[in-house]
């Protein structure tokens, strides 16, 4: 799906690496066709330049990823480099710990000194060699709204407009070129969201797959960490160095289900519909899943959201109040006024949901929906553009059931150029399932290249 290029949209001049993925990257370095070093350099001024005009990073650590790059190039050059991920430039959330840096969560409340140890995940892709550059912004505390002092990041096909969140810096480092990937983090959609605003793949694997200590906490039955990156693939390769164990794959044939709700905006559903119709070409049984329970799910999953953020920051509330913005604090406040009932009445919910969802994937493989309603509007609400306030109905069920959900972009608005993103879900444990459907949609899509790499 075509469209024309956003008024306000970035433009990158003189990118002289060819954009390619992390596999391809690895086979470039082994061939010593390319340098770790003059890579993580070049996302280094990514970070700084695109980067910094966006606003997506809290923290760039040149000097410690030169040090790990040059440490990447000597494995290299001696023929024995740690994995495939040796010498690959990623960021982080800051909401994720890195040694010897502050973890500010984009907030004034948060602890100002250094940390002591990296969060597990961190540590793992050091121990294959990755490069860390740098930590990116967000929504306060993971919470949805922005602090003042940090303030929001841009959308890099658009300035104007919104790239959600909370994940939303990692997004468009991802999306600029500053990282082949970034670890986010997803508690009702925060990685999915940016990411199809951004038109780059958000991945939340199943529940625990990739380990969250270390990381400051939102609400404990809902967080998950995710990936974000430019392709499936790389997803895919960041996935298999850091997840605790595999899930289970399938190669077909393939059983779609396919779950179209009615908010959303007239391109999502012609985008969307052309992806379901490629696969059909494809020969992949296709099937309408009927009306899934999203909508107790989206509200249970709230209702757990306010409830359980409230007690991770009573304490910090209380010392720091201060620290938070106003519209964070009345969140945190509002949660810490649901009752012992309401919570358990989200949790019969969960139960609930879970068993209906799980006669839907006793019929189909895995579902698809359009990741979100619209494509981005204006951060001021302007412009036409339908509101994203229903996103968490696109979105949440699956924080709420623990099961693996990606999104990939699948086309641009013909009116905006913005990006449109379809999501894939699958049952508990088939985490490798839906990447490999997702690798189905994307080859299927065709090539997809930002408009300042074109």
């Amino acid at each position: 799906m075509g469209g024309s290029s956003s008024a306000g949209a970035v433009r990158l001049a003189g990118w002289p690496l060819v954009v390619t993925d992390i596999m391809r990257l690895h086979r470039l370095y082994v061939t010593r066709a390319a340098s770790p070093v003059a890579v993580v350099q070049r996302h280094l001024e990514q970070a700084h330049g695109l980067g910094t005009d966006l606003n997506a990073f809290t923290a760039i650590l040149d000097g410690e990823a030169l040090i790990a790059a040059e440490a990447s190039e000597r494995r290299y050059a001696e023929g024995r480099p740690l994995s495939a991920l040796d010498g690959v430039p990623f960021t982080v959330k800051d909401i994720v710990h890195v040694r010897g840096v502050p973890t500010t969560a984009a907030s004034r409340a948060a602890d100002p000194e250094p940390q002591a140890s990296d969060a597990a995940v961190v540590a793992r892709l050091r121990q294959l060699g990755a490069v860390l550059i740098g930590k990116t912004n967000l929504l306060e505390y993971a919470l949805g709204l922005v602090h003042p002092d940090f303030g929001p990041v841009r959308n890099p096909w658009d300035k104007e407009r919104t790239i959600g969140g909370s994940s939303s810096g990692s997004a468009a480092a991802v999306a600029i070129g500053a990282g082949f990937a970034s670890i986010g983090t997803d508690t009702l959609g925060s990685v999915r969201n940016p990411a199809a605003l951004a038109g780059v793949v958000g991945f939340k694997p199943s529940f625990g797959r990739l380990p969250v200590a270390g990381t400051i906490p939102l609400a404990p039955t809902l967080d998950h960490l995710g990936i974000l990156a430019r392709t499936v693939a790389d997803a895919q390769a960041v996935y298999r160095g850091t997840a605790s164990r595999g899930g289970r794959g399938h190669y077909g044939p393939w059983r779609v289900g396919v779950a179209l709700f009615e908010d959303v905006d007239p391109t999502v559903r012609h985008a969307f519909l052309d992806a379901v119709a490629r696969l059909k070409g494809a020969g992949v049984a296709v099937q309408e899943t009927g009306v899934l329970p999203f909508a107790a799910a989206t509200a249970a999953a709230l209702t757990l959201l306010y409830t359980e953020a409230a007690e991770v920051h009573r304490e910090r509330l209380q010392a720091n109040a201060a620290g938070y913005s106003a519209g964070t604090r009345a969140r945190i406040l509002a949660g810490s006024a649901v009752d012992g009932p309401d919570y358990a009445r989200a949790l019969a919910v969960r139960v609930r949901v879970r068993e209906e969802v799980g006669d839907v994937f006793r019929g189909c493989d895995v579902v698809l929906t359009p990741t979100l309603p619209a494509p981005a509007p204006r951060e001021d609400g302007g412009g036409g553009d339908r509101s994203l306030g229903s996103a968490p109905l696109h979105t949440s069920a699956f924080n709420l059931l623990g099961l693996p959900a990606l999104t990939l972009p699948i086309g641009r608005s013909p009116e905006t150029g913005m990006p449109i993103g379809l999501q894939i879900a699958g049952p508990q444990g088939a985490d490798g399932m839906v990447l490999r459907a997702a690798r189905l949609v994307e080859r299927l899509r065709g090539p997809w290249r930002a408009p300042w790499l074109t």
